[in-house]
This record gives C-alpha cells, structure tokens and sequence, in this order.
C-alpha cells in the first residue's frame, strides 16, 4: 500500500432532491441524495441503482456491518492488469474484515435461459 491518509473524502453531491434511505423511491435514482444513514461513514449517499440502493439498506441493518462508504471517485488508487483502475461501489468494515464490494446488475429475460 502506497499513500495512506486517516480521513475519507468528503463528496459534493449534485441532486434535486433529499429522500430519507428508506422511503420507497424508485424514480431516477441518481439525482436523489439519500439521508437518514446511521452506519454510513457520511450520514448521506448517491447511488446509481437500485441494487446499491438495496444493499445500502441491507447494510444499515445488519447486526455485523460497523460502518461502510460509498467511496469518492479517486478515493483509492487500486489498479490491476498493468494499470487500469478499480473503484469499488461500496466498502464495508466488520470486527474482523474490510471488504471492497461491487454491485452488478443483473437483468435477464426467461427467453435468454
């Protein structure tokens, strides 16, 4: 590990509304800022879907979650296959393990099966 700091970045967030994490919204998401985040390291997130969304939930109310983050872009300078980048959607710290979380989308049809 090169380059280490003690603090995350703050982010500016660029929304048209506030929502509370867990209202049911399901507009567009990405112009949301969600609110009400007890676990979070910022007390609010942006996601860009609905699965992120989901898991933010998900998170707040697992009894093992300590905290978690949606980290700021160029928060980390992780690289991999001779220098691309790699920013995970979410990082997640327990008692025992820091995990780096990325959600996919998974759509599919049953004609595709």
């Amino acid at each position: 590990m090169i380059g280490t700091r003690n603090y995350n970045l703050k982010q500016s967030y660029h929304f048209t509304e506030r929502v509370s994490l867990y209202a049911p919204y399901t507009a567009k998401l990405q112009s949301v800022l969600f609110d009400g985040i007890r676990k979070g390291v910022f007390d609010s997130a942006k996601f860009d879907s609905q699965p992120e969304l989901q898991f933010a939930r998900v998170l707040e109310s697992n009894t093992d979650v300590l905290n978690w983050l949606r980290p700021a872009p160029q928060e980390f300078h992780i690289t991999y296959n001779h220098g691309h980048s790699y920013e995970p959607d979410f990082v997640v710290e327990t008692d025992n393990m820091i995990y780096l979380i990325e959600i996919h989308n998974l759509t599919c049809c049953a004609n595709s099966l």
